[in-house]
């Protein structure tokens, strides 16, 4: 999994907040 890679930079520009509504789009999706 590539992607994982790319949303750890996210995590730790923003936080884990972001992660769990990334999570909730993924699911939704």
């Amino acid at each position: 999994m590539k992607f994982s890679d790319r949303y750890q930079d996210i995590d730790i520009e923003v936080g884990e907040g972001k992660i769990l509504k990334i999570c909730l789009i993924l699911l939704r999706n």
